[in-house]
């Protein structure tokens, strides 16, 4: 049992050991990383500007919905106004 554990560790230290770490990274490779961590940040602030605007066009466009409502009732009222106004002539 235990010649079979220390068989065991002594071949994983030694497929460790010759399959070694990972390579580091070239400098080539840093900048690339950084120049995508930057797109993707520039990005990001694109997506929050333009969900800005859309909030703010949203908001507008409710505003004037609201607006048409009212006067489309009030010219509602007008045309009953006038309609009634006609008949008792």
């Amino acid at each position: 049992m235990k010649r079979t554990f220390w068989l065991v560790l002594v071949c994983g230290l030694l497929a460790g050991a010759l399959g070694g770490c990972t390579p580091k990274p070239t400098p080539e490779q840093l900048q690339n990383l950084s120049g995508a961590c930057a797109e993707a940040d520039d990005a990001e602030r694109a997506v929050e500007s333009a969900q800005r605007r859309q909030n703010a066009a949203e908001s507008r466009l409710a505003q004037k919905r609201r607006t048409l409502q009212e006067r489309q009732g009030y010219l509602g009222q007008v045309r009953m106004n006038l309609e009634a106004a006609q008949g008792t002539e």
